[in-house]
C-alpha cells in the first residue's frame, strides 16, 4: 500500500494547531497572585520555521493567521485563537486546551516552530504539553524544568493515508 498526502490541500486549507497542557496552575488559588487564569506555558511564537512572508495576517480569511508572533498587532479574536489568554507584550499564556488556525505553506515545507517558556510554577507537576495538527497527535513534551525552549515539528506525516 502506498502512503500519499496532498500538501497543496493543506496549503489551501491551512493547519489547525491544538496544544493541550495536562496540568495548569491558577495563581490565585495557589496564593501567588490575584491572577485567576489557569496558566500553562507562555508562547512567544507558533508558525513556520521560515515563514513565506513578513505579514502575520492572512488577508483572505479573517479567522486565519499565518503565524502567532509578538508583538501581536492584529485584533485578538476568539474565532481564530481559542484557549490562549490574549496578547501580552512578548507572548501569550496558554490554558489547558488551545487552538489556532494557521495558513502558511511554509509550515508544510519546513516545519512548525514553537517557542515557549515553562514557568517556575509548573515545575514538579509532571505536566505534559501535547501538540496536534489537524487532529493528529504529533508530539508530547514533558514540562519538567523552567526555561525557554524551541521545538520544530515535522508536519509532513499529517494527512498520510494508506490507499
Amino acid at each position: 500500500m502506498k502512503k500519499t498526502m496532498n500538501m497543496n490541500l493543506f496549503d489551501q486549507q491551512g493547519y489547525v494547531i491544538k496544544v493541550t497542557i495536562s496540568e495548569t496552575v491558577n495563581l490565585k488559588k495557589k496564593g501567588i497572585s490575584e491572577d485567576t487564569r489557569d496558566l500553562g506555558v507562555f508562547f512567544y511564537y507558533l508558525g513556520a520555521v521560515a515563514p513565506d512572508d513578513t505579514v502575520a495576517a492572512y488577508d483572505k480569511d479573517p479567522y486565519v493567521l499565518k503565524r502567532l508572533d509578538f508583538p501581536f498587532t492584529l485584533e485578538w479574536s476568539p474565532q481564530f485563537i481559542r484557549g490562549f489568554y490574549g496578547p501580552e507584550e512578548s507572548g501569550t499564556w496558554a490554558g489547558p486546551e488551545n487552538v489556532l488556525h494557521l495558513k502558511d505553506s511554509a509550515i508544510g515545507k519546513n516545519g512548525l516552530k514553537i517557542e515557549y517558556r515553562v514557568p517556575e510554577f509548573l515545575e514538579g507537576l509532571n505536566s505534559i504539553m501535547k501538540i496536534y495538527v489537524n487532529d493528529e497527535f504529533l508530539k508530547e513534551i514533558p514540562l519538567k524544568e523552567t526555561g525557554t525552549y524551541t521545538e520544530v515539528i515535522d508536519v509532513s506525516s499529517v494527512g498520510m493515508k494508506e490507499q
